[in-house]
């Protein structure tokens, strides 16, 4: 569906749905909800996500 409303290259849009969220394996896991959600205070746990 994403593909069909905003289109994308196929080889790069599969993967990158499929492991958005890997990085959130490097945050320690009690840290991660001050990283994102409605209570979130910590961008810096949110962007280590996204780098890693």
């Amino acid at each position: 569906m994403l593909l069909e409303k905003i289109g994308g290259d196929e080889d790069i849009v599969i993967p990158a749905i499929i492991l958005h969220d890997v990085g959130w394996k490097k945050v320690p896991e009690n840290l991660q909800l001050r990283a994102f959600g409605p209570k979130s205070t910590s961008r810096e746990f949110n962007r280590m996500h996204e780098v890693e």
